[in-house]
């Protein structure tokens, strides 16, 4: 992955704040977007545990290492 946790939480955080954003709440709806922002990784995170668990299989290095890095970007929405 090339994009460091927070960029990626600062991409994410941006992407969702478009979709809450209205000419009259603009800027305000940034705790909006990091929630849906944070719930979206949230979901991340489950679906690589739930690929290791539906095959009955412990997690790969890779898999470690891709649930590491949403953490990261879990982190870093909530230091945003």
């Amino acid at each position: 992955m090339t994009t460091s946790p927070k960029e990626k939480a600062k991409e994410l955080v941006e992407k969702f704040t478009v979709l809450f954003e209205t000419p009259m709440t603009k800027g305000m709806m940034i705790a909006e977007a990091q929630e849906a922002a944070l719930i979206a990784v949230d979901e991340i995170i489950a679906e690589i545990a739930h690929f290791s668990e539906t095959y009955c299989i412990d997690m790969s290095r890779e898999e470690k290492i891709r649930t590491e890095y949403w953490e990261q970007v879990k982190e870093a929405i909530n230091q945003l």
